[in-house]
Parts: structure tokens; C-alpha cells; sequence
């Protein structure tokens, strides 16, 4: 999955998908290791991000799953 962030914006799409278009985001709740990001237009798809380093987690399902999102180098 890819994540294309920008400072109002989120693109998210699976890497065999196009380039999903953008969905408005702002940080609703902000703590020195998180940040809780919601979507004005779909408030059931907030995301709490976790950093660890340069990545950040999210949750991922009820069994304590977790997804890792690092940044990578586009050519």
C-alpha cells in the first residue's frame, strides 16, 4: 500500500492499483509519538498514527495487528 501524504491531503492506494485521489484530512489530537488523523468527509476512516523512527503505524485489526509505513526514494 502507498501513502501520499501533503499538508491537507492523503492519496492511498494499493501498488497494483492507479493513484487513488486526494481525501482532506486534518490532525484532530497530536502527542509527542502520535497523531490522531480524521477525515471530515468519512469521520468511521480516523487514523492513529504511531511514529517509531522515521515510520509510523497504525492499527490494523482486533487482534493487535499492526501496519509499518516508512518512507522510501522514488527514482
Amino acid at each position: 500500500m502507498i501513502h501520499e501524504w501533503s499538508c491537507t491531503d492523503l492519496r492511498a492506494w494499493f501498488d497494483y492499483q492507479s493513484r487513488a485521489g486526494p481525501e482532506l484530512y486534518y490532525i484532530a489530537e497530536q502527542s509527542p509519538d502520535s497523531v490522531l488523523v480524521a477525515f471530515p468527509d468519512d469521520p468511521k476512516a480516523d487514523l492513529r498514527l504511531t511514529f517509531e523512527g522515521e515510520c509510523y503505524k497504525m492499527f490494523y485489526d482486533s487482534k493487535g495487528f499492526y501496519e509499518y509505513f516508512c518512507p522510501v526514494a522514488v527514482p
